[in-house]
């Protein structure tokens, strides 16, 4: 009989929110702000996104809402958004493997689906010693990373500590992301 210990829970649900405008919205941002750098080789990163934007105000109502939940269902204390920026990666562009420190949890919200993230298993040496030489398949107790494909209008929270990045996009769309973190609610 397997017994688990630990487990890495990842929080995912769809949002029936007006994509197109939102879409519209980041399409504009990114032709009127800069981008910066952080774990996104290529694409657009937008920095923290500020004040009262009334196209986006429904979806962060709904992340804290499905934060809360996520925070109930983990026994965790409940949160609050703390920042949100913009993803926009075209052909070829992709996210580094990267971590939000100082978190309680991450997350994002695709508004065009194109590449899927990809979770990094946080037993730092599983890809060394349960590799092709030792193992008959892949599962959720060998695996030293799985993905996530995306899917349009889904909103997916995970532990800030949980190691991802994000495949390159191949596709001849844009993906369209809008990240954030939550912390705890003060």
């Amino acid at each position: 009989m397997i017994s688990d210990l630990f487990k890495v829970p990842i929080y995912k649900t769809t949002l029936t929110l007006d994509c197109d405008s939102i879409k519209e919205f980041c399409l504009s941002y990114r032709r009127n702000h800069t981008s910066r750098e952080v774990s996104n080789i290529g694409g657009y990163q937008s920095q923290d996104l500020q004040g009262e934007i009334p196209e986006l105000n429904d979806l962060f109502q709904k992340i804290e809402l499905e934060g809360n939940k996520f925070a109930k269902q983990t026994e965790m204390k409940p949160v609050r958004l703390d920042n949100v920026w913009i993803n926009i990666n075209g052909f070829k562009d992709y996210n580094e493997t990267h971590v939000h420190s100082g978190c309680t949890f991450s997350g994002t919200y695709y508004v065009q689906a194109e590449s899927e993230i990809v979770f990094h298993n946080p037993a730092d040496n599983i890809e060394y010693d349960w590799n092709l030489d030792t193992k008959q398949g892949n599962n959720e107790y060998n695996m030293a990373r799985g993905g996530i494909p995306p899917n349009k209008q889904e909103l997916l929270i995970f532990p800030s500590w949980l190691k991802h990045s994000v495949m390159p996009n191949l596709s001849n769309k844009e993906r369209i992301t809008i990240s954030f973190n939550l912390k705890l609610d003060k």
